[in-house]
């Protein structure tokens, strides 16, 4: 299994036969319904319950694999995709392929969260020279795992970036952070 992530839903309505569906709010904006009776374990849902679908994404597709209710659902959604780079625009921001599931993908631009990167074409000669090997590194970390990795992502900022971290391995600090502790970024 690559990848397993979570989104949650509200179920909207049940069919005449009985079985209940949702709209799953797969993130950026890309939703889908979907029947739910939990596969692992044949779990219904009453209408109007909150509902949290576990998906794996394998060789084979993306597929619930568990769905469970909560009516405490959380206001802040933090949602966390495998993607594929496409570029690098400067040292805190790129445009990825996000895999939201269900055999849907979207393209996205993205800002690294909670850091500044000094800028490619502004500034002395000095910062230009400082933005563009962070710009570099990023580009470099990326491609060493030939372009694959896991974004979070809660909001977009102001500029309609979506805000995000960069995992590209499980368990491991963050690439943002990564950044930061090159010397390349600050944290803001």
């Amino acid at each position: 299994m690559d990848h397993q992530y979570c989104n949650s839903g509200v179920i909207q309505a049940i069919d005449p036969l009985g079985s209940y569906s949702t709209r799953l709010d797969l993130g950026f904006h890309v939703f889908h319904t979907a029947l739910l009776t939990c596969p692992a374990n044949g779990t219904r849902f009453s209408v109007d319950e909150s509902v949290f679908a576990c998906l794996s994404h394998d060789s084979n597709g993306t597929k619930v694999r568990s769905l469970s209710a909560n009516c405490c659902a959380p206001r802040v959604r933090r949602w966390s995709y495998p993607a594929h780079l496409l570029r690098v625009l400067d040292g805190d921001t790129i445009d990825a392929v996000v895999h939201v599931g269900f055999g849907i993908a979207v393209e996205e631009r993205f800002r690294l969260a909670w850091i500044a990167a000094p800028e490619i074409n502004r500034g002395t000669a000095a910062e230009r020279e400082h933005g563009r090997r962070a710009c570099e590194y990023l580009r470099s970390r990326i491609a060493e795992h030939d372009g694959k990795m896991t974004l979070i992502s809660d909001k977009q900022g102001k500029w309609r970036r979506w805000l995000a971290w960069i995992l590209l391995e499980p368990r491991t600090p963050s690439l943002n952070a990564e950044l930061v502790s090159a010397g390349l970024a600050s944290y803001v």
